[in-house]
């Protein structure tokens, strides 16, 4: 939110369940497409502080670290897989200008 100040907090206020649930959520919609790469990773390094804040304040069980851990890697995977994409998009429109004007016009 344009505006909004960032607030420190010692107690963070996701769950680690909540989080995974985040993580997967984003996750599906960058692999489909639906949100820009650039926007998840954002939102992604806000998740993450509040996973070490999670971590650090609350000692998450063994079972949610390790949830937490493979949504985080599945997350981190889909990521760069979406931005390496992007740029790979980006090459080939520099390398071939002729073939966005075919990519845009079958969209």
């Amino acid at each position: 939110m344009p505006g909004t100040k960032k607030t420190l907090r010692s107690r963070p206020v996701s769950t680690a369940s909540g989080l995974v649930s985040l993580l997967y959520h984003l996750v599906h919609a960058a692999s489909q497409g639906q949100l820009d790469p650039e926007l998840v990773r954002d939102v992604g390094r806000i998740i993450y502080n509040e996973m070490e804040l999670l971590q650090s304040a609350s000692k998450p069980s063994q079972v949610d670290m390790d949830l937490l851990r493979e949504a985080a890697s599945r997350f981190d995977e889909t990521v760069l897989r979406a931005r390496s994409s992007l740029l790979i998009d980006a090459r080939s429109r520099i390398l071939d200008p002729s073939s966005s004007e075919v990519h845009l016009a079958s969209h």
